[in-house]
């Protein structure tokens, strides 16, 4: 994908050169800041603990149904907020655990 086409994908990260966010909302801050990283690395992200495969097998995960808004999100861009997620606000805990709380808070600070 060009990054044209990764900026799409994005609901914060519009291809600015700075932060719009910064000093005005910590949440949107945030994603811009992870969007434009998502970006740069060319819409791809591996985590080293949490492989594609295994994120998309974890039952929170596959249950959601793929007409949600959940899967307008790329899966690669879910797995570096899930790393992020885990780093800031999860219990640091392996993906059978920490998926269900990650859900919710991507849906209510992220997805809305």
């Amino acid at each position: 994908m060009t990054k044209e086409e990764l900026i799409k994908q994005c609901r914060y990260f519009k291809g600015e050169a700075g932060n719009p966010y910064t000093g005005k909302d910590q949440d949107k801050s945030m994603f811009w800041d992870y969007e434009r990283m998502w970006v740069e690395q060319g819409g791809v992200y591996e985590d080293p603990e949490v492989a594609q495969d295994k994120y998309l097998e974890s039952p929170c995960i596959a249950k959601i149904k793929k007409e949600d808004a959940w899967w307008s999100v790329p899966v690669s861009l879910q797995i570096l907020l899930f790393n992020r997620y885990v780093y800031w606000l999860g219990g640091y805990a392996p993906i059978d655990r920490d998926p269900q709380n990650y859900v919710k808070w991507l849906r209510r600070t992220y997805i809305r």
